[in-house]
């Protein structure tokens, strides 16, 4: 897969997510969640495994994001363990439901739930007016049944890659053109391998 997001050039839903962000991170002292809806899991329509290798002559290691705002359009998640791997692709530049993705290949055989904040506003701008904001990611995974949801959740702002840190993750930043960026998670849950890639537009 070499590049699992939309067009580009959909900056009228970019903008409108934008703003819809700020107005949340400005105006709400609330969550807003999305039930858990479990549904039949599907083989996956993508090989994933080149876009989760950390192997990618595409892009170059940088050790921070430079400064500026980073806006998150899409978030894949990766969960693996022997003979299984599921994933979970959400898009937000898309309007429509049919661009996320909730799959498996291999032989599904044992149960595994996560949960996650990961940042999808990060804030880098010498003023630093917005600060962060995070998205809890939550997935509930049972050998061909699943599901996944996600929530606005405020934090204090402090340092995006600490918070990160505290749940255990080991961080890589990438970046792949002049503005755009990667982060690369991973951490180890009992015997499954999670990775998380934080695909961002830098403005």
């Amino acid at each position: 897969v070499q590049d699992l997001d939309p067009d580009r050039s959909s900056m009228k839903t970019l903008l409108v997510f934008f703003l819809a962000t700020l107005t949340f991170s400005l105006h709400s002292s609330d969550v807003e969640a999305q039930g858990l809806s479990y549904q039949a899991l599907k083989t996956c329509r993508h090989d994933y495994s080149d876009f989760l290798s950390n192997e990618n002559n595409e892009m170059a290691t940088v050790s921070e994001l430079p400064p500026g705002i980073y806006l998150a359009r899409s978030v894949v998640q990766s969960l693996e363990r022997k003979n299984v791997r599921y994933i979970s692709y959400q898009s937000f530049l898309s309007d429509s439901r049919s661009d996320a993705e909730l799959c498996y290949s291999g032989t599904p055989s044992s149960a595994i739930k996560t949960k996650s904040l990961i940042p999808t506003l990060i804030d880098q701008s010498r003023q630093r007016k917005l600060g962060h904001t995070y998205w809890s990611f939550s997935s509930d995974l049972e050998k061909k049944m699943g599901a996944s949801s996600s929530m606005r959740s405020l934090i204090p702002n402090g340092n995006y890659r600490k918070a990160l840190e505290d749940q255990g993750y080991k961080i890589l930043s990438m970046q792949k053109t002049h503005d755009e960026y990667q982060l690369r998670l991973q951490r180890d849950i009992a015997s499954w391998k999670e990775t998380i890639i934080v695909t961002y537009d830098q403005f």
